[in-house]
């Protein structure tokens, strides 16, 4: 309703995008990419988010909601089988987060959100057999979160976790490139993040090994 009565304010139309974009991730994370609600809901979220910022080019939260949002259909496209069309839009949804970085490095919430993005590019790269760009994702990842947890040590628990599971994930494309130390080197880093998140209480190492172990 407010965005019907107030068509000219720009942030309940962000605000109503936020909502679509919810509801549509809950969706995806119960597994129902193909329900038709789930998908209405991401479209109707990115219309209104690419139409934010295309009429408000320099504000940058209109900007991460739209890279957000778009990286989530490019999820919901690769879980419905639609491999080239994910691919291309979480490619233009990190390039977009990417950016953002470059212009406002000193966000952290920007960062981690496109590291996060990057290591979920990367899962899908690596389901894909595309090694090569898996590792560079999972390796400019494992950049961006080390920089953070080496210049903010007091959020090492969210980041840590980010950074175990980089370097798990990073294991086993480099032991399916036949990198066997590079591999191992990359385990050991994940095994010592494990380590020491469990030292602070915060979580556990996810099941299974690397492929090939």
């Amino acid at each position: 309703e407010l965005v019907h009565d107030f068509p000219d304010v720009p942030d309940y139309r962000y605000d109503l995008s936020e909502t679509y974009a919810r509801q549509a991730m809950a969706g995806l994370f119960r597994r129902q990419q193909n329900d038709p609600k789930t998908q209405q809901r991401l479209r109707e979220a990115l219309d209104i988010a690419g139409k934010l910022v295309a009429e408000h080019p320099n504000v940058p939260d209109y900007a991460e909601s739209l890279a957000r949002i778009r990286f989530s259909v490019g999820l919901q496209l690769a879980r419905s089988g639609d491999v080239e069309d994910a691919q291309r839009v979480m490619q233009q949804a990190t390039e977009t987060q990417q950016t953002l970085v470059e212009r406002y490095p000193k966000i952290l919430l920007y960062v981690v959100r496109l590291a996060i993005m990057q290591t979920q590019q990367a899962r899908f790269l690596s389901d894909h057999d595309q090694l090569d760009a898996a590792r560079a994702a999972l390796e400019s990842s494992i950049t961006s979160l080390k920089q953070i947890a080496k210049s903010r040590p007091t959020r090492h628990g969210p980041v840590g976790y980010f950074l175990a599971t980089s370097y798990h994930m990073l294991a086993d494309v480099l032991q399916r490139q036949d990198e066997k130390q590079l591999a191992d080197e990359a385990d050991q880093q994940a095994k010592r993040q494990w380590d020491q998140l469990r030292s602070r209480g915060r979580g556990g190492r996810p099941g299974g090994g690397r492929r090939g172990r």
